[in-house]
């Protein structure tokens, strides 16, 4: 694809749905996503020159120091069974952030692969969000894991 067509598959595709939408930089846009469990930014970047388009789903709140390397755990074990996109997380910040992204380089790209990427995301963040939430006010990522992955019938 052309330098220019990537951005506009991206503008276009966000143009059709009902997020609200800033361009936060020349080839970034930022949508606020609603799940079931919260809500949180999506910010999708057009990357021309690498052929590539990355969506980072970014929680809106930090983990405190002392739960760090417990989140840090569970992200790992939540990482382990995925087969799209990946938790990322800043032991120095406490910044939380899942990432699914696309090389087209000999290929198009469709409004349809932007949304599955977006939607993947949001999935995924929504799903480990509750997961999260427990290791940071006291449970093992092993308990959270076990719960958000369905081994166990029990609530968090």
């Amino acid at each position: 694809m052309s330098r220019s067509q990537l951005g506009d598959v991206v503008a276009a595709y966000l143009v059709n749905r009902p997020w609200g939408v800033q361009q936060v930089a020349d080839a970034t846009y930022a949508i606020e996503v609603h799940g079931e469990h919260g809500q949180w930014q999506s910010y999708l970047t057009v990357r021309e020159d690498e052929q590539q388009v990355l969506v980072h789903a970014i929680l809106p709140f930090r983990i405190p120091f002392d739960r760090r390397a417990e989140v840090a755990l569970y992200l790992t074990r939540a990482n382990y069974g995925l087969v799209i996109g990946n938790f990322e997380f800043d032991l120095d910040d406490g910044e939380v952030r899942f990432k699914t992204a696309i090389d087209v380089e000999g290929a198009a790209l469709t409004e349809a692969l932007v949304d599955h990427l977006v939607i993947a995301g949001a999935v995924t963040t929504d799903r480990y969000l509750p997961g999260i939430h427990a290791v940071v006010e006291g449970a093992t990522a092993r308990e959270a894991i076990a719960v958000v992955e369905g081994e166990q019938g029990q609530e968090l």
